[in-house]
């Protein structure tokens, strides 16, 4: 298969058919077949819910009246599982009272197409969901990756400050010169000249502390004793 046939194959919808009637099934796959959809026919409400285990189809048609579990309540379990809950379901119906359609809409139907079916009308609602499906599809999708991606960036953002933090904090002891008090440059090689500087210059290297400069009383009198010296 080419990368052409296969983005194609790819693109092409799969709608489960539910209908207890086989002749129902034939004219619903022949119909559909004119959109280039996948389908999938189950004749009644336990084969659906088998075909449903292991395949997500892109949308049900529906039928109502059915033996066994009928078309409502096959419904209500679709719309109470989160498997199966977002799969729009058209009905397929020959009830044309307002209490059975308000009833479909009100258990999760999404659309509703009275029997016998006219093909023009069929496909433009089955289109019409399916449009519905893929532009929610793609928010949703949009949605999931920039929400990965945020993830992702105040993750690397955590771990930027981490380090940073890391980086600018003074762990442990402090080698410094019990004589002249200047201290050593951390990992450097304390035999060099350069490894050894005054506190301001290590705190400029080390951390981003901002450092002014004074003297204290002691200094200035020594630095500048006239300043002191009492008046006669």
């Amino acid at each position: 298969m080419s990368a052409k046939e296969n983005s194609t194959a790819k693109q092409s919808p799969t709608i489960l058919i539910v209908d207890d009637v086989h002749e129902n099934l034939f004219i619903l796959n022949q119909i559909l077949e004119k959109i280039n959809s996948n389908t999938i026919m189950a004749n009644g409400s336990t084969k659906a819910l088998a075909e449903l285990v292991d395949k997500i189809p892109d949308l049900i048609l529906l039928d109502i009246m059915m033996p066994g579990m009928d078309g409502f309540e096959l419904c209500k379990k679709l719309k109470a599982s989160p498997k199966t809950e977002d799969i729009p379901v058209i009905f397929l119906t020959a009830k044309t009272q307002s209490k059975d359609i308000a009833k479909g809409f009100q258990i999760g139907a999404a659309d509703y197409v009275t029997k016998p079916f006219k093909s023009v009308e069929l496909l433009a609602r089955v289109q019409t969901q399916l449009e519905l499906k893929a532009a929610r599809d793609a928010i949703i999708e949009k949605n999931q990756r920039l929400k990965e991606k945020n993830n992702a960036l105040a993750k690397i953002n955590a771990e930027l400050e981490y380090a940073l933090k890391e980086i600018k904090t003074l762990r442990g002891f402090l080698p410094v010169c019990s004589n002249c008090k200047k201290i050593r440059l951390i990992d450097s090689d304390p035999d060099e000249p350069n490894a050894w500087v005054v506190l301001d210059t290590f705190f400029k290297r080390h951390t981003d502390a901002q450092l002014t400069h004074t003297i204290c009383p002691k200094c200035s009198q020594k630095l500048y004793p006239e300043l002191f010296e009492e008046e006669d």
